[in-house]
């Protein structure tokens, strides 16, 4: 994404001119990885229904990412921006932390 921006946007123009076909085949493995890590860590995580949240997550983050590319591909380098949106699905993912004392 971040290396070759405009090889990247050219390539997702072409994915999608098939009505999202060959998109939904390059996502598919990202979405089933996560969700299989999902079930290994099925007792430690939010969502319930994984299958959703597997796809919720990785649209989310692609799109993130695809959006990003087109305002600001440097962006995409930056640590602030990766932790920003690790932190967005890690609070989708875990659950609340115990409340601190007073």
């Amino acid at each position: 994404h971040a290396i070759a921006p405009r090889l990247h946007i050219l390539l997702v123009r072409e994915m999608l001119a098939d009505g999202g076909e060959l998109m939904a085949e390059v996502q598919e493995p990202a979405r089933a990885l996560l969700e299989a890590w999902l079930r290994r860590h099925e007792g430690e995580v939010r969502p319930s229904d994984l299958a959703t949240a597997a796809a919720l997550i990785t649209i989310t983050v692609e799109g993130a990412i695809h959006l990003q590319l087109l305002d600001d591909p440097a962006r995409l380098r930056e640590v602030g921006w990766r932790a920003e949106v690790a932190d967005m699905v890690l609070r989708y993912l875990l659950p609340d932390p115990p409340p601190r004392e007073s």
